[in-house]
């Protein structure tokens, strides 16, 4: 049988381990330089888009319990980028970058402490 507050946790330390890596990786960037280079455009996508599936992964329980966290925009985000890779607009995933993956982690953060 699934245990579904381990495995909702396990999903949960995979988001925040690619919220660690999307700030790695645009470290010491500003806006110009993140368009500029496509490694880390590349790099932050991708983590943005297992973000999304680990977010899928999460039972619905745990969502219900968790509202606080966008997860409908979290996993729709990651179908457009995977589904609609030519038109991913790199301003937008800049700005999730800056502003959304760290107010994610922090509300990740405090569940697990939680938990």
């Amino acid at each position: 049988m699934r245990d579904e507050g381990k495995d909702d946790l396990i999903y949960v330390q995979d988001i925040l381990h690619e919220t660690a890596n999307i700030q790695n990786f645009v470290k010491g960037l500003d806006k110009a330089g993140f368009l500029k280079n496509e490694m880390v455009r590349r790099a932050v996508e991708r983590s943005i888009q297992i973000i999304g599936e680990a977010a899928r992964g999460v039972s619905q329980k745990f969502r219900e319990t968790h509202p606080e966290i966008e997860w409908r925009s979290i996993i729709a985000m990651r179908n457009f980028i995977t589904h609609a890779y030519g038109e991913v607009d790199y301003a937008m995933v800049w700005e999730v970058a800056q502003r959304d993956v760290p107010a994610l982690e922090r509300k990740l953060k405090e569940i697990v402490k939680k938990a």
